[in-house]
């Protein structure tokens, strides 16, 4: 496996699948959530090298949820983006 451990935010199940199989297919491990509950929850468990989150989750305020993870762990940078996942293959 890569160094990198990868969670993923996206509301849509399909997408969080195909993202996911996609990292780990290349090599990552990931994790893959829906909500920003479960993506403060997760950052409060674990440790992450990157976050990925989409930009057009409706009713979810991507910046707010980036602040919240840097403040549990600064370390790992996050990116929005809605086009982000079609640039990883």
């Amino acid at each position: 496996m890569q160094e990198a451990y990868i969670l993923i935010m996206d509301d849509k199940a399909g997408e969080r699948k195909r993202i996911g199989d996609l990292l780990v297919q290349k090599g990552y491990d990931m994790l893959a959530i829906g909500t920003v509950a479960e993506a403060v929850d997760a950052f409060r468990r674990e440790r992450f090298d990157v976050f990925l989150t989409d930009f057009n989750i409706p009713g979810v305020d991507e910046l707010r949820t980036l602040n919240t993870a840097h403040k549990i762990n600064p370390e790992a940078p996050g990116t929005i983006d809605s086009n982000l996942f079609i640039c990883i293959g």
